[in-house]
């Protein structure tokens, strides 16, 4: 479901297993119609689920890497790879999950756009308060997010929706999958005049680029 979840120490079992299974539904589901959008990543719409918003996947292999150096890796070294996250606090934390302060910025073209229709700029780094929820997956792993407001982590500048990695063994590495859903009302009041086909376009260049990166990174085992 859409909005931040207002977080309380009774929700500590409860709240990481339905992000969990939330989020894995946006690879299971045969409800949404996928198209290509932009590299390797295809999208959907979420009329489906009667919200106005979309849905994006995409998957590689990250070649030699075993599944728990990976793992590792998405989960804590996020600002090694994400071009866009400028640093992760952890807030509080438990068993296979945690809260954290996660700094991002905008994807360039966001950027770009706000300038050429000199609307004002939002600050350079907007402040997202996440869950995270993780589990073993058969012989990999699930790992989830969703907005949360969380009295220790402050203000967040911005709310989300769930978002998912899957990894997986294979015979090359291991196997990559990431989903996400956007709310275009959020998106557009960070890109005023953006279409709605360059929004998702943009999203979906942040997700190939990330696991571009992922596919070249030097995975080192513990």
């Amino acid at each position: 479901t859409g909005g931040a979840l207002a977080w309380h120490a009774s929700l500590v079992k409860e709240a990481p297993a339905l992000t969990l299974e939330s989020s894995l539904r946006l690879f299971l589901t045969d409800e949404l119609r996928w198209e290509h959008c932009a590299d390797d990543v295809v999208w959907a719409s979420g009329n489906a689920w009667g919200r106005d918003s979309f849905v994006l996947k995409t998957d590689c292999i990250l070649p030699g890497a075993s599944v728990d150096a990976a793992f590792r890796v998405v989960k804590d070294d996020r600002p090694a790879w994400d071009h866009l996250c400028v640093g992760i606090e952890q807030v509080e934390n438990g068993d296979e999950w945690d809260i954290v302060r996660h700094d991002s910025k905008a994807p360039a073209a966001a950027r770009f756009l706000r300038c050429l229709c000199r609307c004002s700029l939002p600050a350079s780094v907007a402040r997202l308060t996440l869950l995270r929820a993780w589990r073993k997956d058969g012989e990999g792993y699930a790992l989830a997010t969703r907005s949360v407001r969380h009295a220790d982590a402050g203000k967040a500048d911005a709310e989300v929706l769930p978002a998912c990695w899957r990894l997986m063994p294979c015979e090359a590495g291991v196997a990559l999958s990431y989903a996400v859903e956007f709310e275009y009302a959020t998106l557009r009041a960070n890109a005023p005049g953006l279409s709605d086909a360059r929004l998702r376009r943009a999203m979906a260049r942040a997700a190939a680029t990330w696991c571009r990166r992922l596919a070249g990174f030097e995975f080192r085992e513990r």
